[in-house]
C-alpha cells in the first residue's frame, strides 16, 4: 500500500512540472443543472347560508387581521367573481309617535353581527364590496322610493327622505376604495353613488381587495327601547329618515325599496 501511494504522488509532481513548463493541461468544465417543480392549492372562498361570500368586520383596517362576522340577514351575493357585493343593508327606523305639528328625524337602527366567538356585536350600517385583481373599476350605488303605507290605502309620506352621513370607506384588504362624499341623501327616483374603485397601475398586491363603505357609526347613548329579544336598541346616526311636519299619517308601516346597483369593469 505504501509503493502504490508515491507512485501516485509521483504521477501528480510530473503532470503539475508539465504545466510549469508551459504545456497546456486540458481544462476541466463545471456545469449546473436544474429541474423545476410546483406546489398547488385550490382555495375556495366561504359561501353562507344564501348564496353570500363570508363578511368581515367593517370596522377593521390593515394591517389589522380581518375578523369574520354574521349578518343577521344573509343577502344573496351581487356581482360576478371579478366585483361584488358580499353584504349590503337594510335601514330600520323604528317605531316613533309622530307630532304632527312638528318635523322629525329618526336614527336607522344599528344592526347586530355575530361574531366568531359566537357574541354580539353592533355594528355601524355598510356595504361590503370584495374584487378580484381582475377588476379594473367598480361603484356602488343606490336608490330609493318613496314611503308607502302598508294596506290598500298605498298612501305616501311626501317629502320623506333618507340621509347617509358620516360616510367613510374602511380598506380590509388589498387595494383602497374610495368615497365621493361624506353625505348623500337618498331622493326618490335619483341614484348617488356611495363608493368607487379604480386599480392602481402599479397594482401592488395583485391580490383580493375587501373595502366597507360604512355609513357613520353607532350610538351607545341609552334609549331605554328593547327590540324583539329584549336587548336594548342602538342607533346608527350616519342613516336618518326626515319626516316634515303636517303630514296626514296612518298607524301602520311605511316602507321604501332600495336598490343597490353593483357595477364593475375588467
Amino acid at each position: 500500500m505504501k509503493t502504490t501511494t508515491l507512485l501516485t504522488m509521483t504521477g501528480i509532481i510530473s503532470l503539475t512540472a508539465i504545466a510549469l513548463s508551459g504545456v497546456s493541461a486540458q481544462a476541466v468544465t463545471a456545469t449546473t443543472a436544474q429541474g423545476d417543480s410546483e406546489g398547488t392549492v385550490t382555495l375556495k372562498k366561504t359561501v353562507l347560508p344564501g348564496g353570500s361570500a363570508e363578511v368581515v368586520d367593517p370596522g377593521t383596517v390593515k394591517p389589522a387581521p380581518v375578523a369574520p362576522v354574521t349578518p343577521p340577514e344573509v343577502k344573496a351575493e351581487v356581482g360576478d367573481d371579478t366585483a361584488s357585493m358580499v353584504y349590503y343593508p337594510d335601514f330600520e327606523f323604528g317605531e316613533h309617535t309622530y307630532q304632527i305639528t312638528k318635523a322629525a328625524t329618526y336614527d336607522a337602527i344599528a344592526p347586530v353581527f355575530k361574531q366568531e366567538n359566537n357574541t354580539d356585536k353592533v355594528m355601524p350600517n355598510f356595504v361590503q364590496v370584495n374584487n378580484s385583481p381582475e377588476s379594473v373599476t367598480w361603484k356602488v350605488s343606490v336608490s330609493a322610493t318613496e314611503f308607502v303605507a302598508a294596506g290598500a290605502s298605498g298612501s305616501v309620506l311626501a317629502g320623506a327622505q333618507m340621509k347617509l352621513n358620516n360616510v367613510m370607506v374602511n380598506n380590509q384588504l388589498g387595494n383602497a376604495a374610495t368615497t365621493p362624499a361624506a353625505t348623500y341623501t337618498l331622493t326618490p327616483g335619483n341614484s348617488v353613488t356611495v363608493g368607487n374603485y379604480t386599480k392602481p397601475e402599479d397594482d401592488t398586491y395583485n391580490a383580493l381587495s375587501i373595502n366597507s363603505i360604512v355609513f357613520g357609526s353607532t350610538s351607545t347613548t341609552p334609549t331605554g327601547e328593547a327590540d324583539e329579544s329584549g336587548d336594548e336598541v342602538t342607533y346608527n346616526t350616519g342613516v336618518q329618515l326626515s319626516v316634515p311636519s303636517g303630514m296626514s299619517i296612518q298607524n301602520t308601516t311605511y316602507t321604501s325599496d332600495l336598490e343597490w346597483t353593483m357595477e364593475s369593469t375588467i
